[in-house]
């Protein structure tokens, strides 16, 4: 994953998803569009656009195999790389398979939906979704956290894998010189406008 998106990269947001015997076919949908394709910003190069590398990528974790009679996650290869109102019926799908043990890798902007389960199980899988430091999903997670982890839970990772989780309640650390002590925590809502502020700071220096 550090090859994709960088020696920093963190874990945005873990969950499950568990499809039921009989379930039809999930709403075709993006997780998220390209960060600058946006109303304010109509004049948006498609080609710049295409060439944007990803800042955020999913990894679909089956718990069990996925195969055509319980379904797996349906995607649309290349739909990522357009804006979103343009990539709904531009790019064929693909039914990848996966066994227990392996996993699926997508962009944060691919096209996908999960396909039927025929079957008579359920289909459960877990989905983890890194992202470059820099980034943080408000459209998905406005109202809630993407991650909730205690401290005692976070004094238990790992050193080398800690900065991953860190953000998640020292969201200021990137914005003064002295993170705050590891048992305060920042304010939510201070937290989130100037990650926000981070964001659109970094747009501009990247332009």
């Amino acid at each position: 994953m550090k090859a994709l998106l960088g020696p920093d990269v963190i874990l945005g947001s873990l969950g499950s998803v568990v499809s039921l015997p009989g379930a039809e076919d999930q709403k075709v949908h993006q997780d998220l569009v390209h960060i600058f394709d946006v109303p304010e910003v109509p004049e948006a190069d498609p080609v710049l656009l295409s060439r944007l590398p990803a800042y955020a990528i999913t990894m679909i974790v089956p718990l069990v195999p996925l195969n055509p009679i319980n379904g797996t996650t349906r995607m649309w290869p290349g739909s990522h790389r357009v804006p979103a109102q343009e990539a709904r019926g531009r790019f064929p799908s693909v039914d990848p398979l996966a066994a227990t043990g392996e996993c699926l890798l997508m962009d944060y902007r691919l096209l996908h939906g999960g396909t039927a389960n025929v079957s008579e199980a359920v289909r459960p899988i877990l989905y983890l979704v890194y992202y470059r430091p820099w980034f943080r999903d408000y459209s998905n997670f406005g109202k809630q956290d993407p991650i909730q982890i205690s401290e005692d839970e976070y004094a238990r990772i790992p050193v080398q894998y800690q900065h991953m989780f860190g953000w998640i309640w020292q969201g200021a650390r990137a914005y003064v010189r002295q993170a705050p002590p590891m048992g305060v925590r920042v304010r939510r809502g201070i937290r989130r406008r100037l990650d926000r502020l981070y964001q659109r700071l970094s747009r501009i220096v990247r332009r």
